[in-house]
């Protein structure tokens, strides 16, 4: 049967070393928009400075609801995993869209035992890490909007004149939130992830220690 596939031919060959098959690529998005009301809260936030959490909220539900339905597509495939897997930021007529993208692998006859699970690595590098011991569980991700601020952006444009440090924007990665921006999120918008990709096995004595997204 005919498959589209992301993987290149030197990542279906190693992939089949250890008993994987090449699947369909799969495509979840989302389209968010922070709205009028939100427009103008993210607006005040910029000119005080520090995080603009309107942005961040839309961010992080974007690329949670993109990536919920690239996983939802993969489970239609019967696929055992996600390879390869990218989350992209667009912008789409005023609004944000996200796109997540990966390429299944199915479980061969001779394939190790491994629950549902997705990463970034591509084919070559998920050899690499079966064959190190290592157990791959699920691909992650996070996110913060952040704005120097009025005050912080003049003085970083006049410093810019100078020579020497930009102090103003070397904070923004220096010094970020003491509080992780996932704390924001409703509730009610938690990551919903269908069950047979949520669900982990043990990991073998030899992978117990090491596992990577």
């Amino acid at each position: 049967m005919a498959i589209m596939t992301g993987l290149s031919g030197n990542e279906i060959y190693c992939l089949g070393l250890k008993g994987f098959s090449p699947g369909e690529i799969v495509i979840g998005n989302s389209v968010q928009s922070i709205g009028f009301i939100g427009g103008i809260g993210a607006g005040l936030q910029s000119l005080f400075g520090g995080e603009v959490t309107e942005v961040t909220e839309a961010i992080g539900l974007g690329r949670v609801e993109s990536y919920r339905r690239m996983a939802h597509e993969a489970q239609q495939h019967d696929a055992l995993a996600i390879t390869s897997v990218t989350s992209e930021l667009r912008s789409m007529q005023g609004n944000i869209e996200f796109l997540s993208v990966g390429s299944c692998i199915t479980r061969g006859a001779d394939g190790p035992q491994l629950g549902p699970f997705s990463t970034s690595s591509n084919g070559q590098d998920l050899f690499c890490l079966l064959d190190a011991g290592y157990t791959p569980k699920q691909f992650v991700f996070g996110n913060i909007a952040y704005s120097v601020g009025i005050a912080g952006g003049i003085l970083g444009a006049l410093k810019s004149f100078g020579r020497g440090e930009i102090k103003e924007y070397s904070d923004i990665f220096n010094t970020p939130p003491a509080t992780s921006p996932w704390t924001a999120l409703p509730p009610r918008r938690a990551p919903s992830v269908p069950t047979r990709w949520s669900a982990s096995r043990p990991a073998s004595p030899r992978s117990a220690a090491r596992t990577r997204c």
